[in-house]
C-alpha cells in the first residue's frame, strides 16, 4: 500500500510557451511513487506544447484559421461546428470557457516487475475495458454523454473536480524510450483535457466526440476537435523534439497517420527511432 501523491501540475512555462493568455491547465495528479512523477511530467509536457505558439500556428498552417470543425454531436445526429480560430480562442483562454479542475490518475494493473501491461483495465464496477485507447472523464453527475465521457465526482476529492483517468498502457507509451511511442501519451491527454471544457460552475461537456446518431453525410469528413487537438499537440510535440521536421508536409504526414477524426492508436508503436513519421502501406488500417 503506498500513499496518495497530489501534485498541482501548474509548472512555468518554457522557451515553446507562447505569450498569449491561457486557462488553467488545473489538473491535479492522484498516484504514488514514480507514477505520481511520470504523470506530473506527462502533464507538464502536455502543457507546454497545448499552450506553445508552435502548436497554434502549426494547426494554421495545416488547417487554415476560417476551416469548420466539429465541436459537437448530438445524439439526434446534429452537429456543432466552429471555425478553427474559434476552437483555438476556446482553447486560448479568450472566452467564457474554461478547464475545469481535474484529478488525473491511472486504472489497471501490470503483469510484473518490467511493467509489461497486461492489456485490459477493469472499473470500479469489474467491468473489462481495453485500456490501449482507454481514459476518459467523469464528474459528480455520473451522466454518461460519450463512450470515453463518463462524468462523476473525482475520487479522493473534498472539492468538486472531473476525473481524468488513463489505463496505464497509456502510461507505459510515455515511459517508451521510443519517441514516438511516447508522443502517443500527449494525444492522450491533450484530448482528455479539451473535455474539461465547460462554462459557469458545473462541468457541463462542450467538445463531445461520440454519440449513438449518425453524422450528417456532408459533415463525416471534418475534423473531430478533442481528436483534432490530441493529433497537432502530438505532432507539435515530435516536431519540438525534431522527431518530424517544421516543414508543412512533415507535419500533415504526422497528422494523416494519427488522424484529426480519430485517434489511430494502434499505429502507436509501429515507428522506430528514426523512422520518418509518414504513412506506409504497412501501417494498422485508421480508426475511422
Amino acid at each position: 500500500m503506498f500513499a496518495i501523491a497530489l501534485i498541482s501540475a501548474c509548472s512555468n512555462q518554457t522557451e515553446t510557451n507562447s505569450q498569449n493568455e491561457a486557462p488553467s491547465f488545473n489538473i491535479t495528479v492522484s498516484a504514488g511513487g514514480e507514477e505520481a512523477e511520470e504523470l506530473s511530467t506527462l502533464v507538464d509536457e502536455t502543457k507546454e506544447i497545448l499552450q506553445s505558439e508552435l502548436f497554434q500556428s502549426d494547426l494554421r498552417n495545416f488547417l487554415g484559421s476560417d476551416t469548420e470543425v466539429v465541436v459537437s454531436l448530438g445524439n439526434d445526429g446534429s452537429v456543432s461546428t466552429k471555425s478553427l480560430d474559434d476552437v483555438l480562442a476556446i482553447l486560448s483562454g479568450k472566452t467564457d470557457f474554461t478547464p475545469f479542475p481535474s484529478m488525473l490518475s491511472l486504472t489497471g494493473t501490470y503483469y510484473d516487475q518490467g511493467k509489461k501491461y497486461k492489456g485490459d483495465c477493469v472499473n470500479d464496477e469489474g467491468k473489462q475495458l481495453p485500456c490501449a485507447t482507454y481514459a476518459f472523464v467523469q464528474n459528480h453527475s455520473n451522466e454518461h454523454v460519450a463512450t470515453h465521457g463518463l462524468m462523476r465526482k473525482a475520487k479522493n476529492s473534498e472539492k468538486e473536480l472531473l476525473a481524468i483517468e488513463i489505463g496505464r498502457t497509456i502510461n507505459n507509451r510515455f515511459r517508451s524510450q521510443n519517441t514516438v511511442e511516447k508522443s502517443c501519451a500527449i494525444n492522450t491527454l491533450a484530448h482528455e483535457w479539451v473535455h474539461t471544457f465547460s462554462t459557469g460552475n458545473e462541468h457541463v461537456n462542450y467538445f463531445i466526440d461520440t454519440v449513438s446518431g449518425e453524422m450528417p453525410e456532408s459533415q463525416k469528413a471534418l475534423p473531430l476537435a478533442s481528436y483534432l487537438i490530441g493529433s497537432a499537440a502530438q505532432c507539435s510535440w515530435l516536431q519540438n523534439k525534431a522527431v518530424i521536421d517544421t516543414s508543412a508536409e512533415a507535419y500533415g504526414q504526422c497528422m494523416a497517420v494519427f488522424g484529426a477524426r480519430a485517434f489511430n492508436s494502434a499505429r502507436c508503436d509501429k515507428f522506430n527511432n528514426g523512422d520518418p513519421v509518414e504513412l506506409r502501406s504497412d501501417l494498422p488500417e485508421p480508426a475511422i
